[in-house]
């Protein structure tokens, strides 16, 4: 590329004509590799810090407050209710190595069914971050059942040679959950 020139206007080989070269053979500097990173790395935390204070003029935890204090109020005044009057049912099958005097025994397998009862028990509760203005407080639902299996640790307390079974020999249980709803439907 010509530059510039005296007199001649930039003809070729005329005296004092100022010419600069393109060369392709430009390697990357650690100078120029810092530069780009530096770059993108400020382009990043700039778009980071304007979305942070777009967002802050909204207030989505409210939004979100409001969604759960209405789901909880559906639940108290009619939900609960609804789903407290489902049949829920739980069944066990295991091997007769874990046998207890209460199950029935077909084919080697032991097999006990009980229903399910609501408990009242006490849920941990929830801390709310804005003093009683924020989420509202509920008694869950639960349901429980309990069943009884003997222990294959050692009874005695010795545990010296004692180890577990492989997985395959090992003791098995099979836990299966049956509910039926107000309507009747029945699901597994």
């Amino acid at each position: 590329a010509i530059m510039g020139a005296r007199r001649g206007g930039g003809r070729p080989g005329a005296r004092g004509q100022l010419t600069m070269r393109y060369s392709r053979d430009v390697g990357l500097s650690g100078v120029n590799v810092a530069t780009g990173i530096s770059t993108c790395v400020c382009s990043a935390l700039l778009c980071a810090g304007i979305g942070s204070v777009v967002s802050s003029f909204t207030d989505v935890r409210s939004v979100l407050v409001q969604e759960y204090d209405e789901r909880v109020k559906e639940w108290k005044n009619s939900e609960r209710e609804h789903f407290e009057g489902a049949w829920l049912q739980v069944s066990a099958a295991w091997n007769a190595s874990l046998a207890t005097l209460d199950a029935d025994m077909a084919d080697g397998v032991l097999n006990q069914t009980k229903a399910m009862k609501v408990s009242e028990a006490d849920d941990r509760s929830f801390h709310d971050a804005e003093a009683g203005d924020g989420l509202l407080s509920y008694t869950p639902l639960k349901f429980q059942s309990s069943f009884r299996f003997a222990s294959y640790y050692p009874k005695d307390g010795v545990w010296e040679g004692f180890s577990l079974p492989p997985r395959t020999e090992a003791q098995a249980v099979i836990i299966e959950l049956a509910m039926r709803s107000r309507n009747g439907t029945m699901s597994r």
